[in-house]
């Protein structure tokens, strides 16, 4: 079950098969960023079927997170894209994942269904193609 908000500050979660409201605290901002980030994006409905929209990711493999931390703009909140996951499939019951990970300043597909387990990708923005993310690894610069 979806956890469910409500007027209170409590969302519904089922747990061991009872229903059980909870409360909870949303925050708008980070309050420091953290050297290296992993973000996991939600790519799959209530049901876990895999939404298709495709994610951008910016060609040059830069974002600045500086926006949302509580320390403002200009404190350092650039970071660089150095890896990410991908689902392969249309559900959370099947598919398969790969990872597109750069290592100093080489770029690989790694895919454990390959023989030798990772591809070196010769161009950087090629790269950055890929519109499927699932978790985006980043680290700051």
């Amino acid at each position: 079950m979806a956890p469910e908000k409500n007027e209170s500050g409590a969302r519904k979660f089922e747990i061991e098969g009872k229903e059980k409201e909870l409360p909870f605290v949303t925050h708008k901002s980070i309050v420091a960023l953290p050297e290296t980030l992993a973000i996991h994006l939600m790519r799959y409905d209530n049901v876990g079927n895999k939404l298709c929209c495709g994610i951008k990711l910016p060609d040059d493999g830069m974002i600045d997170l500086s926006g949302y931390s509580s320390e403002g703009k200009g404190h350092g909140g650039k970071y660089e894209i150095t890896g990410y996951v991908v689902h392969n499939g249309t559900s959370l019951d099947s598919g398969h994942y790969t990872a597109n990970v750069k290592i100093r300043d080489k770029y690989f597909k790694c895919d454990d269904l390959s023989l030798s387990g990772y591809q070196e990708i010769s161009n950087p923005k090629e790269f950055y193609q890929n519109q499927q993310p699932y978790i985006i690894l980043l680290k700051k610069i």
